[in-house]
């Protein structure tokens, strides 16, 4: 029996950070089983500047179309590259881009209706496809940055941010400048409203954008201050970088709760790795949000027609009932309980 598997496992980003792990999972689970398995690249970017390097891939990526036939086909890419081919058994992992739409003359909820079975990432994917009337068995597969991670400096690695870490306790928000810019300001007000008396908390803001975005944030921040009338009393630190893989690992072992309140396609796996560390998340799940037209600046799509967007005070009200809880880290160590990827698409095939 054999598989193809088409992905963007090439790209060194976030999608092809999660390809990878889905192709070396499956490849792993394929071997014991005496399947055959083999890999044709999909690109979810016009840039192929910033590539990984393709030997590793190599062996996957020769079939000989002669004397291999392909039984099952799994595709992982934004649905409307997605189609399925009746001589397979089809499998997709969707990238949904945060907002199922039209496309190619038909929905994305017809599309994915013509597949045998769906794999998704985490609950929240699988219940906005529920809810989208996808029909077709759906997958979830919990998995984070540190399935695709074997370097130890890298799985280790820690930030020392003085008293961050040591006394206090530290929210943590990671991402892009650009696209969390609305987030970010309403994350900088509410924890300087919640803890504006408080010496206990501390709030670290870890970002990628150019010297001119963290001149502006700044001076929002001063301005934020200002408002509420706080001087040297509260501790929010806020620092730019590449947010490579060693510094976001960095972030993330050294936050207390992790503000999974991104606009951008990292959440996810960010998410899932505090989860397993038996550490806090706070998500649009856990405060009240708003649903808005779509021309509101924010960008979490439920749906066509309306979006997410934060309500101040519940995040305040989140903020404050993680740092009085006593019982902040009971969440149960999910390492070893999930299902394995390349196990759970085998079960799938067989």
């Amino acid at each position: 029996m054999s598989i193809l598997y088409i992905g963007p496992y090439r790209q060194n980003d976030y999608n092809g950070l999660e390809s990878s792990i889905y192709l070396k999972s499956i490849q792993t689970v394929c071997n014991h089983k005496n399947l055959q398995l083999y890999a044709r690249p999909y690109y979810t970017r016009s840039d192929t500047s910033n590539n990984r390097d393709i030997l590793y891939y190599q062996d996957l990526e020769y079939l000989n179309n002669q004397n291999d036939s392909i039984n099952t086909l799994i595709q992982h890419g934004f649905v409307e590259h997605l189609s399925i081919n009746p001589s397979y058994k089809n499998i997709a992992i969707p990238i949904l881009r945060n907002k199922l739409s039209k496309a190619s003359g038909y929905s994305i909820i017809q599309r994915l209706n013509y597949f045998d079975h769906i794999i998704v990432g985490d609950d929240y994917e699988k219940n906005l496809l529920i809810k989208s009337n996808i029909k077709k068995p759906i997958h979830v597969i919990y998995h984070d940055l540190s399935d695709a991670i074997n370097d130890l400096d890298i799985l280790n690695a820690r930030y020392d941010y003085g008293s961050i870490g040591n006394n206090k306790y530290n929210f943590m928000f990671i991402g892009e400048y650009e696209s969390n810019i609305d987030i970010i300001h309403t994350i900088l007000f509410s924890f300087a409203s919640a803890f504006r008396s408080r010496y206990k908390q501390a709030l670290t803001v870890i970002l990628k954008g150019t010297a001119q975005n963290k001149k502006d944030l700044e001076h929002f921040l001063q301005k934020i201050l200002k408002q509420l009338n706080i001087v040297n009393s509260i501790d929010i630190r806020i620092y730019f970088s590449t947010l490579n893989l060693k510094d976001i690992f960095a972030a993330l072992n050294s936050s207390d709760c992790l503000l999974c309140l991104n606009q951008d396609d990292n959440q996810k796996l960010y998410s899932n790795y505090i989860a397993r560390q038996n550490k806090t998340c706070l998500s649009y799940k856990n405060i009240p949000h708003s649903l808005l037209p779509c021309n509101s600046p924010s960008h979490i799509y439920d749906t066509e027609d309306v979006i997410k967007t934060i309500d101040i005070n519940g995040l305040i009200a989140g903020l404050l009932k993680i740092s009085d809880s006593t019982k902040i880290n009971n969440k149960k160590d999910k390492k070893n309980n999930e299902p394995s990827i390349g196990k759970t698409v085998c079960e799938i095939i067989l």
